[in-house]
C-alpha cells in the first residue's frame, strides 16, 4: 500500500484525518481544564477533579460539559482511525487499542453528558454513581490501551 497521501484510498485518507484528531485530544482537555480553572472560582487545580467544573447543580457546567464532550468524541475518533487504518493489517494490536479508545471515548461522553457527578459533599445519587463507573471504565480501557498500542507499534 502506498502512503503518498495522493495515491491513498478513500478509507486510508479518512483514517489519516482520524489519527490527526489524536494529535489534538490532548490540547482540548488542556485547554478546557486551564479555562476552567481560571473562571470558576471555588476551583483549585490540586485538590479537584476535572468532573467538579461539570456537576450537578455548578454554575460553570453549561459552559465546560461542551469542552469535555469535544474532548471524549475526538478520543473516540482518533480510536477509530486507529481501528479503520489498521484493521486489515499485521498490526492488530493497534487496530485493539483503537477500539478500547472508542471505549474510552463513549464513556467519558457519557460521563460529561449523562451521568453529572454529583456535588461536592452531597450524598451521591445513581447519576453520581453512574458518573464514577463510566469514568472508572474509561480510565480502565485508557490503561489498557497504551501497553496495547505502544506494543503495537514495536511489532
Amino acid at each position: 500500500m502506498s502512503t503518498d497521501p495522493k495515491n491513498l484510498p478513500l478509507i486510508g485518507k479518512v483514517s489519516r484525518i482520524f489519527l490527526l484528531f489524536g494529535m489534538a485530544v490532548e490540547a482540548t482537555y488542556i485547554f478546557a481544564e486551564a479555562i476552567g480553572g481560571y473562571y470558576s472560582s471555588s476551583y483549585n487545580y490540586f485538590y479537584n477533579t476535572a468532573s467538579e467544573l461539570m456537576a450537578i447543580g455548578s454554575d460553570d457546567r453549561l459552559l465546560f460539559a461542551p469542552f469535555y464532550f469535544f474532548h471524549s468524541v475526538m478520543i473516540g475518533l482518533f480510536g477509530y482511525g486507529l481501528v479503520v487504518r489498521f484493521q486489515d493489517t499485521r498490526y492488530h494490536l493497534l487496530s485493539g487499542g483503537g477500539l478500547l479508545l472508542v471505549n474510552v471515548g463513549i464513556c467519558y461522553a457519557l460521563a460529561c453528558t449523562i451521568f453529572p457527578m454529583d456535588p461536592p459533599k452531597t450524598p451521591y445519587s445513581l447519576s453520581g454513581y453512574m458518573h464514577i463507573a463510566t469514568v472508572s471504565t474509561g480510565v480502565l480501557s485508557l490503561c489498557i490501551a497504551i501497553p496495547v498500542i505502544g506494543k503495537g507499534m514495536s511489532q
